[in-house]
């Protein structure tokens, strides 16, 4: 199997991770690209210090690259590596613009990623430091660094808006613009900038877009796998400096038939005992196996490597001080006890007594732990913590994803609901309404016919009584006319009667008589 033209120096940090996304982004898009092999530094060891990698990255950070196909060209700084991959391995210009026929859109670009590598990069790299690993509280620090990482957020959040991504025309198009601050915004919860960024909108949508690249979660994987493989080496490292060398000493008592009895100081449950182990002579080293200094990866199957390529750091392996008797003086010891017992006892005790402190050297050889171990293991303990950190945090983020989608969902239920609810109650109140007018024009209606029915009513009864008017007056007229005529006539009948009556006939000399009215009228009257 051939070697992957690229060796990349990295550990899982916002500078470190950008390099791995961009490789793995390569990969799938030429599959020509040879691929690359990561090799995780034990950053808390100070290895990037060492001089093998002063060599390759004179400012002793991560990442750095190895180009084996380019005469093992360095490059390091996360900005330059990615540029450097894309003008040797990204000839169709997938993830980054051309400089001659694009050159509007490869400035935007450029400013996009100065703008991550110089602001967003360092101010939130001193936030995590003053609230995460400061030894002193620096509420100042803490603000200052807090506040203006929040304003580069916004600042990414008013580039975002209405667009996917940094650069490019219209809604922009996916480049190293983006990879650049991506690994650094998606760190937002721990560095406490923002616990789900429902305060920057448009770039929440643009990190949930970047984690559904398959190339960004290629690129995590690849990393944490490196991180696993480094900490098994570490771990086989170790379990090698623990293998107990089998030594044997010498019984200063002889036995019955004049030889020694040699008592092993090997641990009686080491699998790697063997007979010849526990009956070899003296505390020599011929007879013990040499440690193996060699990491578990390497094998005898491995392809050649040029020499001149610099390989990934083997962590040396530390050497124990050959064994030497403990002060524990057996020969007065026993003389101890053959004041007490008699001496095949005393030699009995003494031999148990050898044998009981011999297993138990053994067994601190074999389980005790150097301050060299410990650090190993606090290594390894360090790197699951961050996996799992990482695995909590993106937990964490898929969870809040959900209850935010769940969220929206459930908003937009209510929101429908509401609207509806909204329409009902119109309707409702329309059909209100028109059955209200219905009922008061039919009340209208009822009281027009009822007015028509009291207006005929009057008429009838104003006919009526007009009729009865009519009568009365008939009556009254008639009753009147009568009683004129009954006065008439009783006027007549008195004058009449007036008449008739003989009148007293007076002393008064007789007058000449004179002819009534009456009479001349009865005179006329007669034929």
């Amino acid at each position: 199997m051939s070697q992957a033209p690229i060796l990349l120096y990295t550990y899982p940090t916002p500078n470190g991770i950008p390099v791995a996304i961009h490789l793995e982004e390569l990969k799938a898009v030429y599959p020509a690209f040879g691929g690359y092999e990561p090799n995780i530094l034990a950053l808390s060891k100070n290895v990037q210090k060492e001089d093998w990698y002063i060599k390759l990255n004179p400012n002793g950070r991560i990442p750095t690259i190895v180009d084996r196909s380019r005469n093992n060209f360095n490059v390091f700084e996360t900005s330059a590596i990615m540029l450097y991959l894309s003008q040797h391995y990204d000839p169709d210009f997938k993830f980054w613009f051309d400089p001659v026929k694009d050159a509007d859109n490869y400035s935007e670009m450029l400013q996009w990623i100065f703008f991550a590598h110089g602001g967003i990069g360092p101010m939130q790299g001193q936030v995590e430091h003053f609230c995460s690993f400061a030894s002193v509280d620096i509420p100042y620090a803490k603000n200052r660094y807090l506040n203006e990482t929040r304003r580069l957020y916004g600042v990414l959040e008013i580039r975002l808006k209405d667009r996917d991504y940094l650069a490019g025309s219209g809604r922009g198009k996916y480049s190293l613009a983006d990879l650049k601050p991506f690994t650094w915004v998606r760190t937002h919860a721990h560095a406490t900038v923002s616990e789900n960024l429902d305060e920057f909108p448009n770039v929440k949508a643009w990190l949930q877009r970047l984690e559904g690249r398959a190339a960004t979660a290629a690129g995590l994987e690849a990393v944490k796998s490196a991180v696993r493989l480094a900490g098994r080496l570490r771990s086989d490292n170790v379990l090698a400096r623990h293998v107990h060398v089998s030594r044997s000493i010498r019984d200063p008592f002889p036995s019955a038939d004049g030889g020694s009895q040699p008592v092993s100081l090997s641990h009686p449950l080491d699998p790697s005992n063997s007979a010849s182990s526990t009956t070899g002579p003296g505390p020599s080293s011929s007879n013990s196996p040499p440690r193996n200094n060699t990491p578990a990866s390497s094998s005898s199957n491995e392809p050649s490597v040029n020499s001149s390529v610099p390989t990934p750091y083997v962590y040396p392996t530390q050497t124990r001080p050959a064994y030497t008797n403990p002060p524990f003086d057996t020969y007065a010891f026993f003389k101890a006890l053959e004041k007490s017992f008699p001496t095949p006892t005393a030699q009995s005790l003494m031999r148990a007594t050898r044998a009981l402190l011999v297993n138990r050297i053994g067994k601190v050889r074999t389980e005790a732990l150097s301050v060299k171990d410990l650090d190993n293991q606090a290594y390894l303990f360090r790197a699951a913590l961050s996996e799992l950190r990482a695995e909590l945090s993106m937990n964490i983020k898929n969870e809040s994803a959900a209850v935010s989608s769940a969220t929206a969902t459930l908003r937009q239920d209510v929101e429908r609901l509401d609207v509806k609810m909204k329409e009902d109650i119109d309707n409702l109140k329309h059909e209100i309404q028109m059955e209200l007018d219905s009922r008061k024009n039919e009340s209208k209606a009822d009281f027009k016919q009822q007015d028509i029915a009291i207006e005929e009513l009057l008429n009838k009864a104003i006919v009526a009584i007009s009729d009865l008017r009519t009568v009365v007056e008939e009556i009254k007229w008639e009753n009147m006319r009568r009683a004129v005529l009954t006065l008439a006539a009783f006027v007549v009948v008195t004058i009449i009667g007036m008449e008739i009556r003989p009148k007293p006939k007076p002393n008064c000399p007789p007058v000449p008589k004179e002819t009534s009215f009456v009479e001349t009228a009865e005179t006329a009257e007669r034929p």
